[in-house]
Parts: structure tokens; C-alpha cells; sequence
């Protein structure tokens, strides 16, 4: 009897590591998948490329702030119900936008289906918290690095299926895939949730997240979060209008391009884990800084013209978000063993609410002043520079301590 609950616990640990990094694919599925069919969606629609724009503003907006609810849910019931919930709500919010007609249509259901992708995300990153403990660093790099392969593949299956069947087969796959990833969590996924994990008193309750957010390095490594998942939600959003709209590009040879950066990406996210142990989680982390600046000068300074003038310093954004990710999340949740769910969703609300609050006024302040969006998002980056300034001030502090002494 102990044998086969012994072996029933193996193979649920066994299959833990591939259903999180299924799990974390349901986030930026619900954006990329649907990006080359974007210009489509809003000729049948009759909506502007501001209001398209809004359906990736509202999802992610919603990500994370559904966060402060997903957060003590999964801590009070656990991690395998609230996956199982969000994974619903997805799937039936991705079918209800086959339904649009005009506006509305769209980004009530995209508000919903990020409420539901927000609960699966809360709950895979407890769930590394849970299981991996110390190691969750390596852990949390491995699964940025791995979902890193949606905006790789995505926008081409996207791409496809817009081309054959019209833009409504991508919401039909996002629904087919909470499908199957449903019946795979219902089958295989063990609860993870700590015996020890602090869940009582009110669900929503100030006090639930005082002790966090007075940590002052998880408000810091969280405010890094912010800004990367501000740059990258921003790039997601002007890079179909730039390249499709204003320079005229195919489906194709716009696949390849956001597909290239990607793949620069998957490969950052791969390596930040051996560039940490070999420079240390916080050099790593200034270099990561250090290239987002670069990134955004060149933006901001070189002619926009042309799409490698775009994408070259793109290549150097995001291997400096893969580093800043890479070493910040495991940061920002290490102090937190007792309140996994809810320091990841306070986590979660800075990266994925108020990373997606910064971009949308980035994203109106580009349409009112009517600036070139690659410089738009140059701009953005150059908000690393105070972080970059301050953190090498304190490394230069560091160093001539020992000497003063």
C-alpha cells in the first residue's frame, strides 16, 4: 500500500516540471498567437489599431490584477483547483470572442480570459515555490526560458491559421488547448500547497500583503519586473502596427522577425542561470540593465526606417530582459517559503498589472504626441537608467569599503 503511494507520488513529481511549463504557456498564448491577424481582426471589426491595441492592454491589465484574488485562493485551496478554474475560464472567454461583432465584443472576453490566465500563472509560480524551494531561481529561469518558445512558434501557427481559416481559428486553438491542458492537469497534477501555508482571514485583506511589500528587495526586484514586462508588452503591441502597417510587411516575413527575436530570447533565458553563478545574481542583473539602456538609446537615436533598425537593438532588449527576469523573480519571492501564493501574485500584479498599465500610457502618450514607435519604445527602456545609475553607485560603494577600512 505505502509502495504504490510511494511510486503514485513519483510520477506526479515526475510530471510536475512538464505541466508547469504548459501552464506558463497559457499567458503569452492569449497575445501572441493572435498578433499577425491583428490588422484583420480590425477591418472585420470596424475598430481602430489603438483599439486592438487595447485587447492586449485589457488581457494583461487583467492578468494582473486578478492576481490579489488568485493569490489567496490558491493559498487558502490550493494550487490544483485554482489551475483548473483559471484553465475554464480561459478556454469558454476564448470561444465567447468568436461571438464578437464590434468592440465590446472583443475585450469583454479578453478581459475575462486574462482573469483566467492569471489564475493559472499565480498558481504555477507558487507551485515552484512549493516544490523547489531553494532552487526555484533555476527553476523560475528554465520556465521564462521555455515560454519564450510561444512567441517563437505562435505568431507563425497564427499566422497560418488566420491565412487559411480567418482570424477566428486562433481563438478556436487557444480553446482547444485549455481543453487539453485541463485534462492533463485533472489526470496528473498533484497539489503542491504547503501544509504550513498562512491562509486565514479575509481573502482580500491589506494585512495579507503588508509583510511583503515592506520587504524592500521584493519591491525592488518587483519594480524591475515592472518596467522589462512594460518593454515587452509595448514591443508586442507596436511591432504588428510598425511593421504590417507602416512598413508594409507580410505575414511571413513578419513571423520571421518576431520569431528571430525570440529565439534570442529562449536562448538568454537559458543561459541566465549559468551567467548568474558565474558573475553573481546582482552583476547579472546590472548587465541585464545595462543592455536594456543601450537598447533604448539606439532606438531612440537611429533612423526608424528600416526593420533591422528595429529589431538589432531589440536583440540586445530582450537578452537584457532575459537576464533581468532570470534573477529578479527568484529574488523578489526567496524571502517568502510561507506565503508562496501570495507573494507570487503581488509579484504578478507589479509585472503583469502594472507592467501593462505603464505600457498602455506609454501607448497613448505615443498616439498624442505622434512620435515613431520605435523611438516610443526606446524611451521606454531609458526608464533603467536611474536603476542603472543607482545600482552601479552601490556597487562602487562596495568595493571601496574594504579600502576605507
Amino acid at each position: 500500500m505505502e509502495d504504490s503511494a510511494g511510486s503514485a507520488n513519483l510520477i506526479a513529481e515526475s510530471c510536475l516540471l512538464p505541466l508547469l511549463v504548459l501552464l506558463v504557456f497559457f499567458g503569452p498564448l492569449g497575445v501572441d498567437l493572435y498578433l499577425p491577424a491583428m490588422p484583420e481582426m480590425a477591418r472585420a471589426l470596424s475598430v481602430s489599431d489603438a483599439r486592438m491595441q487595447d485587447s492586449i492592454t485589457w488581457y494583461l491589465i487583467s492578468l494582473g490584477l486578478g492576481q490579489l484574488l488568485a493569490g489567496p485562493l490558491a493559498d487558502r485551496h490550493g494550487r490544483r483547483p485554482v489551475v483548473l478554474g483559471g484553465i475554464l475560464i480561459y478556454g469558454l472567454s476564448a470561444a465567447l470572442v468568436l461571438l464578437a461583432q464590434d468592440a465590446a465584443g472583443l475585450l469583454v472576453p479578453r478581459l475575462l480570459q486574462g482573469l483566467g490566465a492569471c489564475a493559472i500563472s499565480v498558481s504555477a509560480f507558487a507551485m515552484v515555490r512549493d516544490r523547489y524551494g531553494c532552487d526555484s531561481g533555476r527553476i523560475f529561469a528554465y520556465l521564462n526560458g521555455s515560454l519564450c518558445f510561444v512567441p517563437v512558434l505562435a505568431p507563425m501557427l497564427g499566422g497560418l491559421l488566420a491565412e487559411w481559416f480567418g482570424w477566428q481559428a486562433n481563438f478556436v486553438f487557444m480553446a482547444l488547448f485549455a481543453l487539453l491542458a485541463g485534462i492533463a492537469v485533472w489526470l496528473r497534477l498533484a497539489e503542491t500547497r504547503p501544509p504550513a501555508t498562512e491562509s486565514a482571514g479575509r481573502l482580500i485583506n491589506p494585512a495579507r500583503y503588508r509583510p511583503v511589500l515592506a520587504d524592500g528587495r521584493f519591491v525592488r526586484h518587483a519594480l524591475y519586473c515592472l518596467l522589462g514586462m512594460a518593454v515587452v508588452l509595448t514591443y508586442v503591441s507596436v511591432l504588428p502596427v510598425w511593421f504590417r502597417g507602416r512598413l508594409g510587411m507580410d505575414t511571413a516575413t513578419f513571423s520571421f522577425w518576431f520569431g528571430s527575436c525570440a529565439l534570442v530570447s529562449v536562448a538568454m533565458f537559458f543561459l541566465a542561470p549559468t551567467i548568474s553563478v558565474r558573475l553573481g545574481a546582482r552583476r547579472t542583473l546590472i548587465v541585464g540593465i545595462t543592455a536594456m539602456v543601450v537598447a533604448g538609446a539606439l532606438l531612440v537615436s537611429l533612423p526608424p526606417g528600416t526593420a533591422l533598425a528595429m529589431m538589432g537593438p531589440m536583440y540586445l532588449a530582450t537578452s537584457g530582459v532575459a537576464l533581468i527576469f532570470g534573477t529578479a523573480v527568484g529574488a523578489a519571492l526567496a524571502p517568502f517559503a510561507n506565503r508562496a501564493g501570495t507573494a507570487s501574485a503581488l509579484l504578478g500584479l507589479f509585472q503583469l498589472g502594472g507592467g501593462g498599465l505603464l505600457a498602455a500610457l506609454w501607448l497613448r502618450l505615443g498616439h498624442w504626441i505622434d512620435v515613431a514607435e520605435p523611438r516610443l519604445l526606446g524611451a521606454l527602456m531609458l526608464l533603467f537608467l536611474p536603476a542603472l545609475l543607482s545600482a552601479l553607485g552601490k556597487t562602487r560603494r562596495k568595493a571601496a569599503e574594504p579600502a576605507a577600512g
